[in-house]
C-alpha cells in the first residue's frame, strides 16, 4: 500500500512481538525505517 509519502508493506503472521522483533532486525540493513503493528492474525490450531 502506498500512502504518500510511504509504502506500508505487511509480513508475516507472528505469535510474540518478541518472533517479530527478531524478523524486523533481519530485515534493518535493507529497510532501515520498520515498524511493528499489531494486528489480528489466522494463526493455526498447535497440536499439543
Amino acid at each position: 500500500t502506498y500512502k504518500e509519502p510511504n509504502y506500508y508493506l505487511k509480513v508475516g503472521d507472528f505469535r510474540t512481538r518478541m518472533e517479530a522483533q527478531a524478523f524486523l532486525n533481519e530485515l534493518r540493513g535493507t529497510f532501515p525505517t520498520l515498524f511493528i503493528f499489531r494486528e489480528k492474525i489466522n494463526a493455526p490450531i498447535l497440536e499439543q
